[in-house]
């Protein structure tokens, strides 16, 4: 018809990209909340630019910046909505509208970050999701390889899902990790995404990353998590058509993070699924 989109470099994310804007007959509109400290698109190395460009590259658009507790409801051209590494928890009015949203069948990817409180626990455990009250540790010593410690586990083990079914073989990186977990006694379809090794456990003991100078950590037999741990999961309620997918990490996504082996497929790839777009879940060329 009269869709048109010019090609500037002959490369072939450029022409496939170019091809998805043409063939799709949609836009998908994705709103990332603030007023909690969370991540925002941007170019330092904590901020999310890679991410929102890679979004917009297969015709996504990211919206404003979304103020719940302003606002009291998420946008009815909301495909996805991500809240990306709160600092303070959110307000209970905030918790309400995405708690509607999606028994509306609105899709929310969080992504969590470990020391700081949510405000969405309880909204996690209608969903059956726990996020652990620890860190996860990995000794597998693979970290050691691209200067990183043992706060960074280095994943090679993913659940049988659309998320991470491209993604056997690859790695993924997560500085400061809390553990995930999901209930299947919950009634709802839930999948376990990205697991350590059985080297790595979740810490208990909080006070090793707020205090000073070198510690032995070690595995405490009936305190800490043995591996191997889950690092995120995704849940599926087919009675509402919600869907929820829940990272106990943000740092992935970030820019210093994201073209990290397979760290941007998994942020991608999670969006898509989340918006019913399956069929733009791949392991992108480099």
């Amino acid at each position: 018809g009269a869709k048109q989109q010019k090609i500037t470099e002959l490369k072939e994310r450029e022409i496939v990209n170019a091809l998805l804007k043409l063939t799709r007959e949609r836009q998908d509109k994705v709103y990332l909340t603030v007023g909690h400290g969370e991540r925002r698109p941007g170019n330092e190395p904590q901020g999310l630019g890679l991410l929102q460009a890679r979004l917009e590259e297969i015709d996504y658009t990211v919206g404003d910046s979304l103020f719940l507790a302003r606002v009291g409801a998420v946008p009815e051209d909301c495909a996805v909505l991500v809240v990306a590494g709160p600092r303070t928890p959110l307000f209970s009015v905030e918790v309400a509208a995405i708690r509607e949203y999606l028994q509306q069948g609105g899709s929310v990817l969080l992504l969590l970050d470990p020391l700081y409180e949510s405000g969405l626990e309880e909204l996690l455990g209608e969903w059956g999701v726990a996020l652990g009250d620890d860190f996860v540790i990995d000794t597998s010593g693979i970290g050691s390889l691209f200067g990183l410690d043992f706060t960074t586990p280095v994943s090679v083990s993913y659940g049988d899902h659309p998320v991470t079914k491209k993604h056997q073989g690859m790695m993924t990186f997560f500085q400061l990790v809390r553990s995930v977990r999901f209930d299947e006694g919950s009634g709802l379809e839930g999948t376990a995404l990205v697991m350590t090794s059985e080297a790595g456990w979740a810490e208990s003991d909080l006070s090793v990353l707020e205090s000073q100078g070198d510690h032995t950590v070690k595995l405490d037999e009936g305190i800490d998590q043995p591996g191997p741990v889950n690092l995120a999961v995704a849940v599926h309620d087919k009675n509402a058509s919600g869907r929820l997918v829940v990272f106990g990490d943000s740092d992935f996504a970030t820019n210093q993070y994201f073209d990290y082996q397979g760290n941007g497929d998994l942020a991608l790839n999670a969006l898509s699924w989340l918006a019913e777009d399956e069929e733009l879940i791949s392991i992108r060329p480099r």
